[in-house]
């Protein structure tokens, strides 16, 4: 015992009692002692009890503070509720003022001085800038400020912002040809510091380098003020949720002890029956190793901030995913100002993290294959038709640069004449009549040019149905309209030619009044080459006895349409003098209202028929130089016998005879097209209607080859005997090119149509209750559709490699690491792609795509692509005895697969509606607990190109 005896307990004490009781019989002398220390021992007793009343108050007061934190948290739960409506409030202010803003961006231009707008032009290689009054007010200089070194305005930007603007400059001038910059600055007059934003646009020289930049300057210090105050006001309701307890956490500053609600230990893949205190090392252990050393540096700042503690980290779980977790805390401060709490909140972001990764991947993939298509695209705003996007293949179309197009109505490039079609086609659309509309237009390029388009548009519809904006396709047509022009042009001088042996076409256009003449017209006439032919002119040469008839038969030819009235009249050929008898005849063309627009006409030299009875012999002659000299096959021919009398050399050329060769022939013996029989009935029904006449047939070469031949033909009466004389023009290169020109234009019809078939099924099919998801989907399909378009359009339409194909859907689902645009031939680690070299048609190519995509989308967001251990085999064959092509897709190392989804989703029945709809396939779905296997069955008919179905015969349908 010793003057520290308070520091033991009272049984202690009791102990030393009964020693001392003990020690009474061998030492008397002790009792005295003894009555010492049970007096002490009374006096403990007395203090002990003093000390249970102060532990009984001392707890009486923390039962106080305890209702005093209840009252507190009730408080801070009524803070978060009207923090929630105040941030709901200004969310709804700032929606509304992004929608202001919306309506506002098409009057932008109108608007450019109100807005506050500065434009400035600065010269890089001379350094000088020039800039209007709105920009020196911007920057607060005077009116006066004269025009010169862009270092006046870069002073004036805040130093912290001067590198990443001058950066923006570098990419703009190097890369990319647009500057986008914001920044702040202090005001020359005023000091006052502004946040302004800076647009613009690398302007190139003829050599192709860049030597100015042209832009604007605008404020936005109360676009940012409204951005920080929406971020304060969610920072405050993530901490008025942290008093909620949800996900809740509490580290001891000064022991590094650490309490986990039972959600917050959960989601950082604890145990349920973990311990709810430890030490705070273990609670670092669970997040990533690379966001360890961060997560305490936040910690660190927050602190010496005295400020919020907001960091987001990951999480690997046991299963081999990981989770993301965004903590927010604050500190607890004693009466000295020390911290020796943190309270926060733990919030599972992971869905969230995906979200913006899928959104980031798909708005890329979007703006990729909008901006990398070969076709010209825009994007309009329903309501105004303004255009809103513009691709590079546009801009190409147009002439102009998408800062020249974006903003201005579609009327704004399109031929006056052409506008009325094409806004009723969109008030079709409008009225519901039609999901869309197909128009052909003349595009205005800056020039003063125009281009022939071919105009596929669509409505893109809000969730309620309503139409927010169009997409339209451009297809230049200018060629294909010039050759179809071309070919109509020359296919009716031919034939109007041919009618004449083709000596002498003439053409008179009705619009300009100017008359063309052909080589041979100016021989007939006696009239030097290239001369320019009138009226007068001719009235001129005309004998003076037939001007007045000749008058007579332009005045009835100008209101005729269809054949022209046949002209016979002398002229008094200037070149040598002498009379000739000319023939006339022509034909009236009309534009699509039937209106006429100009004349195509032969004329030939009759003057020797003229003057046949006078002078048979010299007739005779000067016709036997005309049958060698026309540049066309004649035959004269026996109509009894239909042996041939006489042929010309150009007709033994087109037959591959020579002319005693023909002569033991008969026109039944080179008759392609037609019996010997049907050559007699053919010649009788026209003999009665008409003595000329003109048909197409097919004549057989003396190789046997078969030729297209246009066929002008005439019964002639000579001394009592009836020939037929018959022009033979071989059409067989004319004829393909019609068929050829046909054909390309069923196909691009065609195809155009299927495109915006399959687009029309995404955006009417695609869950409209979600806009943001609404709009992932659509442009994931409408991208793997652009995809296959890219391939077949590169294979000109013939088909697809079914390997590629499958690479170039799934490339766009995998990491840049793995899929992009360097990769080479290098395989991708997560995917397996195996089969056999098969070229898919056009129609299998663009339904599998969609498939595809489906499959891979489902897989990102739920199968082996969710997690990084997941992988893909897409395998393939033919199966010729089934007549088959069989692919299989099988996902492992993904999320357990627990049992097949209960209900069937949108990509389900799109799978579904391609391969057996549209392909006539079979597909079976496999729920393996390692992951989703889908095998796809399609005819080979229907599924390889037309070269690939010629490899196998036996394959096809």
């Amino acid at each position: 015992m010793g003057a520290d005896w308070r520091a033991r307990p009272v049984p202690a004490l009791a102990a030393d009692a009964g020693e001392l009781a003990e020690a009474q019989a061998p030492a008397a002398g002790a009792c005295a002692k003894g009555a010492a220390l049970a007096a002490e021992l009374s006096r403990a007793r007395l203090e002990n009890a003093a000390l249970a009343a102060e532990l009984a108050e001392a707890r009486a007061e923390l039962r106080a503070r305890a209702a005093d934190a209840a009252r507190e948290a009730g408080e801070l739960r009524a803070r978060a509720d009207a923090l929630a409506r105040e941030n709901a409030e200004l969310r709804a202010r700032i929606e509304a003022r992004s929608a202001a803003l919306a309506a506002t961006e098409a009057r932008l231009r109108l608007a450019f001085d109100a807005a506050g707008m500065g434009s400035w032009d600065w010269d890089l290689a001379t350094g000088r800038a020039e800039w209007d009054d709105a920009l020196r007010r911007l920057f607060g200089l005077p009116p006066d400020t004269p025009p010169g070194d862009i270092g006046r305005f870069n002073a004036l930007i805040h130093p912290e912002d001067r590198t990443a603007r001058d950066a923006a400059i570098r990419i703009a001038v190097m890369e990319t040809g647009e500057y986008r910059a914001e920044f702040r600055i202090r005001r020359a007059d005023t000091g006052e510091e502004r946040w302004l934003a800076a647009r613009g646009r690398a302007v190139t020289g003829p050599d192709g380098r860049v030597e100015r930049l042209v832009g604007v300057d605008f404020d936005i210090t109360d676009r940012r003020a409204a951005e920080a105050a929406l971020a304060e006001n969610e920072a405050r309701l993530r901490l008025a949720q942290e008093a909620a307890g949800a996900g809740a956490w509490e580290v001891d500053l000064r022991t590094g002890r650490m309490r986990l609600s039972g959600e917050s230990r959960r989601l950082h893949g604890l145990p349920a029956d973990h311990p709810e205190v430890f030490d705070e090392a273990e609670w670092a252990e669970r997040i990533h190793p690379e966001d360890r050393a961060p997560a305490r540096a936040a910690v660190a700042r927050a602190l010496a901030a005295r400020g919020l503690y907001d960091f987001t980290y990951r999480v690997p779980l046991p299963d081999g995913s990981v989770r993301w977790i965004q903590g927010l805390g604050r500190a607890v401060y004693d009466g000295d100002g020390r911290a020796t709490r943190m309270l926060g909140l733990s919030i599972d972001v992971t869905s969230s993290k995906r979200a913006e990764a899928a959104l980031a991947a798909s708005e890329a993939e979007f703006r990729a294959a909008f901006e990398g298509s070969g076709l010209p695209m825009v994007q309009s705003d329903y309501a105004t038709g303004r255009y809103v996007r513009v691709n590079a293949a546009f801009c190409r179309l147009a002439g102009r640069p998408a800062a020249d197009l974006i903003g201005r109505h579609y009327s704004e490039f399109t031929h006056p004449d052409d506008l009325a079609a094409q806004r009723a086609a969109i008030r079709r659309v409008t009225r519901g009549e039609a999901a869309s509309y197909e128009t052909v237009k003349r595009m205005l390029l800056p020039d003063g040019g125009m281009r022939w388009v071919r105009v596929s548009s669509s409505p893109v519809r809000d969730p309620a149905g309503r139409p927010i904006r169009t997409v339209a396709v451009f297809q230049d047509i200018t060629e294909a309209k010039a050759a179809t022009e071309a070919l109509r042009v020359s296919e009716e001088r031919l034939r109007l030619a041919q009618n004449a042996g083709g000596i002498g076409a003439w053409e008179v256009d009705h619009a300009t009044g100017r008359r063309h003449w052909s080589e041979s017209t100016y021989r007939l006439w006696g009239i030097e080459t290239d001369s320019p032919v009138t009226l007068d002119l001719m009235l001129s040469v005309i004998h003076p006895e037939d001007r007045d008839r000749f008058r007579a038969k332009v005045a009835e030819a100008a209101t005729r349409r269809g054949p022209l009235p046949e002209a016979e009249f002398r002229i008094v050929r200037p070149s040598d003098g002498a009379v000739r008898w000319l023939y006339s005849t022509g034909e009236a063309m009309t534009d699509e209202d039937g209106r006429p627009v100009r004349h195509l006409g032969i004329m030939r030299d009759i003057t020797a028929q003229k003057e046949a009875e006078a002078a048979l012999a010299e007739s005779e002659e000067r016709f036997r130089t005309l049958f060698e000299a026309v540049p066309v096959g004649v035959a004269v021919i026996d109509p009894e016998t239909l042996g041939f009398v006489a042929v010309n050399d150009r007709a033994c050329a087109l037959l591959g005879y020579t002319r005693e060769e023909l002569a033991r022939l008969r026109l039944p013996d080179i008759e392609a097209a037609m019996s010997e029989a049907e050559i007699r009935t053919e010649a009788l029904a026209h003999a009665a209607r008409t003595r000329l006449r003109e048909f197409e047939t097919r004549h057989r070469t003396k190789s046997g080859a078969i030729r297209d031949v246009l066929v002008r033909t005439a019964d002639v009466q000579l001394g009592g005997r009836t020939l037929r004389y018959s022009a033979w023009v071989d059409i067989t290169g004319r004829k393909l090119a019609e068929a050829r020109q046909a054909l390309l234009a069923k196909e691009l019809d065609h195809r155009a149509k299927n495109a915006l078939a399959v687009v029309q099924a995404a955006l009417r099919l695609t869950p409209k209750d979600d806009p943001e998801a609404y709009a992932r989907a659509v442009e994931g399909r409408v991208a793997a559709l652009a995809r296959a378009h890219t391939m077949l359009a590169a294979g000109r339409w013939e088909g697809a490699e079914l390997r590629a194909l499958i690479e170039a859907e799934l490339a766009a689902f995998l990491p840049s690491a793995e899929a992009g645009p360097d990769r080479g031939d290098r395989p991708m680690p997560r995917v397996e792609v195996d089969g056999a070299e098969v070229t898919l048609a056009p129609s299998a190519a663009q339904a599998l795509s969609m498939a595809l995509h489906e499959l891979a989308t489902n897989a990102v967001k739920y199968g082996a692509l969710s997690v990084p251990a997941g992988r893909v085999a897409v395998r393939w064959h033919l199966d010729h005895a089934a007549g088959m092509l069989r692919l299989r897709w099988a996902e492992s190392g993904g999320p357990p697969v627990a049992a097949p989804p209960r209900r069937r989703g949108f990509g389900s029945r799109v799978i579904e509606g391609t391969v057996r709809d549209q392909l006539g396939g079979r597909i079976e779905r496999l729920w393996d607990a390692g992951g989703l296997a889908c095998e796809m069955s399609v005819p080979i008919g229907r599924a390889l190109a037309r070269t690939e179905r010629d490899r196998h015969p036996g394959d096809a349908p």
